[in-house]
């Protein structure tokens, strides 16, 4: 927007040269305005009021500038060029973003799916992926979803302790990426676990399961808001870029998530860590991607993500 708004007033100055139009004078005035505007900070509605600004006021003035010389006319050209035809804006950042979200979003989907899929044969699960400017995915077990209507808390650890696996990998592969970014981008590593037993049922229509119960909502509110978490008595954020964070509700969990994390430093997944109030956080080893296989193996609901 700032780049739009430079060549817009680009125009405004060379025509103001050939004419002392005092409405020319308001433009750049107007224009250096949101630019200082745009340097302190974008609000929500900054984008709309620019775009309307640019379309609706300064690119109308345009036939009655275009003849007041050749640098007036370079200007517009200028102008026209650089913005996207079909949007009407300058695109380069953003099309560069977009498209390094699009690429690691594709990469890290692949690579979770490709892991998934390894998953169900250590414990048969219902798996649910959601992929917007990252990757959310939610993990339902329990007896019901067995073959045999038995699970254990063996399976569950496998399935955690595999969850904190292919969490480094992700984290790995993401640096494994960045050279191939336009925009340098990171991500955070985040798991809720919980052990509370849920009422689950699939919807035939829909092919997808529904939590029944105000449990569900609560679940949900706690995801909506945990990567916004601040560490209690500082202004940090419990996500960092090449970390990994674990929030818990229960003691034995984080006890049990503790003895997975000393085991992955054994190994070289993950490097010193810090432990908090019902969460843990660690350093992932991005240097580095050990590969581990995890034993085959062959009541309740058990959710956790």
């Amino acid at each position: 927007m700032t780049d739009q708004l430079k060549l817009a007033k680009e125009i405004m100055h060379w025509a103001s040269e050939a004419k002392d139009w005092p409405l020319l004078r308001e433009f750049i005035f107007r224009i250096d305005h949101r630019i200082d505007s745009l340097n302190a900070g974008i609000a929500s509605d900054d984008e709309n009021a620019i775009s309307y600004f640019l379309k609706d006021e300064i690119e109308l003035a345009f036939e009655n500038l275009v003849n007041l010389g050749p640098r007036v006319s370079q200007a517009i050209e200028n102008y026209k060029t650089a913005i996207d035809p079909q949007l009407g804006l300058i695109y380069r950042k953003r099309k560069a973003f977009e498209e390094s979200v699009s690429l690691l979003n594709e990469h890290l989907s692949t690579y979770l799916e490709t892991e998934e899929a390894r998953a169900q044969s250590i414990v048969p699960h219902y798996f649910e992926k959601h992929q917007t400017d990252g990757l959310d995915y939610v993990i339902y077990a329990g007896a019901s979803i067995m073959p045999k209507g038995k699970i254990s808390h063996f399976h569950i650890q496998n399935l955690r302790l595999w969850q904190l696996m292919v969490s480094c990998g992700m984290a790995w592969r993401t640096e494994q990426l960045k050279a191939q970014l336009k925009v340098p981008l990171d991500t955070c590593q985040l798991i809720l676990t919980s052990s509370t037993p849920l009422s689950i049922r699939f919807r035939y229509d829909e092919k997808r399961f529904d939590v029944d119960g105000a449990y569900d909502i609560r679940h949900e509110i706690i995801k909506s808001r945990l990567d916004k978490a601040l560490v209690k008595g500082s202004r940090e954020r419990l996500t960092q870029p090449g970390k990994l964070a674990v929030v818990y509700s229960r003691p034995e969990e984080g006890r049990e998530m503790q003895r997975h994390i000393e085991f992955l430093q054994s190994t070289g997944h993950l490097m010193s860590g810090v432990r908090g109030l019902k969460a843990l956080r660690i350093n992932i080893n991005l240097k580095e991607q050990n590969q581990i296989k995890l034993p085959a193996i062959n009541n309740g609901e058990v959710a956790f993500r």
